[in-house]
């Protein structure tokens, strides 16, 4: 569940997984775990060279010269689509067909699922609570005004 009370909700902070967006992604724009670590040749990478080719932009452009749908997938992903990734390791090479659930999506969902302490503690800093518009239930509805037409 996403919710963590009566009308509050975790979410992740674009402004917190890149605080800088005058950085470029391969200059380190990305600061949240598991995604900061993009100059390597890790999964992040392969993500972000897909997303790159798939949406033609260039990891080396400042992130707020990035289309704002660029911008929108890099945090919520490409919504099932899937991205064709290149690997090349020493265990073989080849290419994955996957979709991208996208740096804040992932966040949260890892965020919710670990059992670690110390990985909920690391993630904490990339989410905050967002209040929801939740009605509190056990309160009685205040009645609506009557419209002035209907008092005619």
């Amino acid at each position: 569940p996403t919710c963590t009370g009566l009308g509050s909700q975790l979410k992740a902070d674009p402004t917190l997984i890149i605080p800088d967006d005058s950085l470029s992604i391969l200059d380190g724009a990305i600061v949240a775990p598991g995604w900061n670590s993009i100059r390597s040749d890790g999964i992040s990478r392969m993500y972000f060279e897909a997303l790159a080719k798939k949406y033609q932009f260039s990891l080396r452009t400042p992130v707020k010269e990035l289309p704002a749908e660029v911008r929108q997938i890099i945090f919520y992903g490409t919504k099932g689509e899937k991205l064709e990734m290149y690997y090349d390791q020493p265990r073989g090479k080849g290419v994955l067909y996957q979709a991208f659930e996208g740096v804040a999506n992932n966040l949260e969902r890892r965020f919710a699922e670990t059992q670690s302490d110390a990985s909920k503690k690391e993630i904490e800093e990339d989410i905050r609570a967002e209040v929801l518009g939740v009605e509190n239930r056990n309160e009685p509805k205040k009645p609506e005004p009557p419209e002035i037409g209907s008092l005619i």
